[in-house]
C-alpha cells in the first residue's frame, strides 16, 4: 500500500466514524459491535467479488482483442474498486467504533 495515501484513508475513516456516531450511539455490547463490523466486512467482500468478476470479463475481452468491451469492463472494475474502498473505510470506522465502545465499557467495569 502506498504510505502516502494512508493518512488520507485514516482521515476518511475518522470522518465516517464521526458521522456514524452522530446517527447512532456507541455499541451496547460486544455482539452488537461485531454484527455491525461483520456487515461492513461482508459488504467489502461483495464489492471485491464484483471487481474480480469484472476483471475476469475484462481479461476475456482483452484476449479477444475487443477494445470497446474491454474499456467497458475496465470502467466496471474501477467502480467496484471505489465501492470496495468505501466499504473498507466503513469497516475501519466501525472497527474503531467497536474499540471506542468497548474501551468505554472496560473502563466503566474497572471503576466499579
Amino acid at each position: 500500500m502506498s504510505t502516502r495515501i494512508r493518512p488520507a484513508i485514516e482521515k476518511l475513516a475518522e470522518m465516517e466514524k464521526r458521522d456514524a456516531n452522530r446517527k447512532f450511539p456507541l455499541f451496547h455490547s460486544l455482539h452488537e459491535g461485531y454484527a455491525v463490523l461483520l456487515e461492513e466486512a461482508e459488504e467489502a467482500r461483495e464489492a471485491l467479488n464484483l471487481a474480480e468478476g469484472s476483471l475476469s470479463m475484462l481479461w476475456a475481452h482483452v484476449r479477444d482483442n475487443n477494445a470497446g468491451r474491454a474499456l467497458e469492463f475496465a470502467g466496471r472494475v474501477r467502480e467496484h474498486a471505489l465501492d470496495l474502498a468505501a466499504e473498507a473505510i466503513q469497516a475501519a470506522a466501525m472497527a474503531q467504533k467497536f474499540i471506542d465502545s468497548m474501551e468505554k465499557e472496560v473502563h466503566h467495569e474497572q471503576s466499579n
